[in-house]
């Protein structure tokens, strides 16, 4: 499934995950029948196909052998499904969960999310609350130009309130980061 994935045969990706996760139903293997079920939902969500992504997730979180480093997962790729299709609030709610169970790492990228998500709405003061305490809080989890995308988020925030200074400040910081990361 993954090398299909890789190869942008997203189809032929879910017909084996769905097969993969038909077998861990058989031999009652719940580890991997939880994460299949993760990894359709984000496969479904990525073909655009929402409603049956929704309910893979959905079962997972009803799911007995759920472990919280799972449960983060399904909850992360749930919360993206909703914001995709404009349910905000429930988005909001299962990344808030996140932030109550999650690690460090998690809560970084629920928080980055969250600011994205309310940039987009235009709840600006919610979305520099998000991305400062992203920073504040878990500045040494910035590792990769994606997680270097909160400075944009930030940037973007500051320049809808017209706070130029700011908004330059983290533009700088997010061009500093990249020279860095690719010398």
């Amino acid at each position: 499934a993954q090398a299909h994935e890789k190869l942008g045969e997203t189809q032929k990706a879910i017909d084996y995950l769905l097969e993969s996760f038909k077998l861990s139903v058989e031999h009652k293997v719940s580890d991997y029948r939880i994460r299949s079920q993760i990894k359709l939902g984000q496969l479904l969500r990525d073909d655009g196909k929402y409603q049956e992504s929704l309910e893979y997730l959905d079962r997972v979180l009803l799911d007995d052998g759920l472990n919280t480093d799972l449960e983060v997962q399904a909850r992360n790729t749930l919360g993206i499904t909703q914001w995709l299709m404009k349910d905000y609030g429930a988005a909001e709610y299962n990344f808030k969960q996140i932030l109550e169970i999650g690690k460090p790492h998690s809560h970084f990228i629920t928080l980055e999310n969250l600011c994205e998500m309310y940039l987009e709405q235009g709840f600006i003061y919610k979305a520099i609350e998000a991305g400062t305490n992203a920073e504040k809080k878990y500045i040494d989890q910035i590792n990769s130009p994606q997680d270097a995308k909160l400075y944009t988020f930030l940037s973007d925030a500051y320049l809808a309130i017209n706070d130029n200074k700011r908004a330059l400040e983290y533009s700088n910081k997010f061009n500093d980061f990249m020279e860095t990361y690719y010398e």
